[in-house]
């Protein structure tokens, strides 16, 4: 009777997709990781030449905004991809929040760290293997922080995806 139970669980998890990587893309991303592209970008007109993998150089795998990246710019499978979008996120140190309390600052420890978080995107044109682009994306810190709460300011996972979905298309460079 366990065992029954066991493996519908098991089905069940499989069947609703429950696993690590939840990007939709399958296949080998070996050849995206160490990609050199060739030539300069235009960094001030970054655009996309038709399906998008994003993959974290730090951590060698599809990075987690590829599931919200939109359908029909989403590449699924190493075939699909048309652009590479190649991004290295950091954290910075930005100051100390001061505790706000009735007592002298001098008499109270120092508050929290604020930090923003950034990441550089590197766009590459996949086909041709060329530097199509290249921005920095930052989520400041907060202003104001709870009690309990870090300064931190958090991955700018949102603003990375709203870049990529209004990324203009160009047509790709054929390959040198």
């Amino acid at each position: 009777m366990n065992i029954g139970w066991v493996w519908l669980a098991a089905t069940a998890i499989a069947l609703t997709g429950c696993s690590q990587d939840r990007s939709g893309f399958r296949g080998d991303i070996r050849p995206f990781l160490d990609l050199e592209p060739a030539g300069n970008a235009e960094a001030s007109n970054p655009y996309r030449t038709g399906k998008v993998l994003i993959v974290d150089r730090k951590l060698r795998a599809v990075d987690e905004t590829q599931r919200w990246v939109p359908d029909g710019m989403r590449a699924l499978r190493p075939e699909e991809v048309q652009t590479l979008i190649s991004l290295k996120c950091y954290e910075t140190e930005v100051g100390q929040y001061e505790r706000l309390t009735r007592r002298p600052q001098s008499q109270m420890p120092p508050g929290p760290v604020a930090s923003e978080h950034s990441c550089d995107l590197v766009l590459i044109d996949f086909p041709g293997r060329t530097l199509i682009g290249s921005a920095t994306l930052t989520r400041p810190a907060r202003f104001v922080i709870s009690r309990g709460s870090s300064g931190a300011a958090g991955r700018p996972n949102e603003e990375i995806v709203r870049f990529v979905a209004f990324l203009p298309v160009r047509e790709s460079k054929p390959a040198q």
